[in-house]
């Protein structure tokens, strides 16, 4: 009597948690989806906008050259947004509770501005890393940190203009 009532009740708020939390999580793919739909709308938008002027014969060779500039922007940010969902994905199945240890965040910093460094001597950008006085160890995974400051690099060298400036400085709480 009273355990199967209180056992059904329990039967009950765990299936409304349940029906909650698959609501959130419907709420943020829709929002996800909406998001990801915008990024890719900007760039096809200007492609779209480009390519009819490349079809209209009146248009004059400098706006050709001008409307080819905007395609190949638009091409490489449509492919930063895919490595992006790739990296995020690689993240979100990659990272493990169990595979987190002691690392040296300065250090992670370091070895993900690495794999930039061409790109910011294209560019001829003044890159500045603020280290902190004393070292800044964290339980991370390796990996997916790496991701995160490589992304967050990537988007500030590639996003910014021929001689510009990127800060980043590591502080410790």
């Amino acid at each position: 009597g009273l355990e199967e009532v209180h056992e059904l009740r329990l039967r009950t708020e765990l299936l409304a948690e349940s029906l909650r939390k698959e609501q959130e999580l419907s709420k943020l793919k829709d929002q996800f989806i909406t998001t990801v739909s915008h990024q890719f709308n900007t760039p096809l938008t200007a492609i779209n906008w480009a390519l009819s002027a490349l079809h209209d014969p009146k248009t004059k060779p400098e706006t050709l050259k001008e409307n080819m500039d905007i395609i190949d922007k638009s091409q490489k940010d449509i492919a930063a947004i895919v490595n992006d969902l790739i990296t995020l994905s690689e993240v979100g199945f990659r990272y493990q509770k169990s595979k987190a240890k002691p690392a040296d965040l300065t250090a992670l910093v370091e070895k993900a501005t690495e794999r930039f460094a061409e790109l910011i001597k294209l560019k001829n950008i003044e890159m500045e890393f603020k280290k902190p006085a004393q070292v800044v160890m964290a339980e991370v995974n390796e990996f997916t940190l790496i991701k995160v400051f490589e992304n967050l690099i990537d988007n500030a060298v590639s996003y910014n203009h021929n001689g510009g400036r990127v800060e980043m400085e590591l502080v410790s709480t």
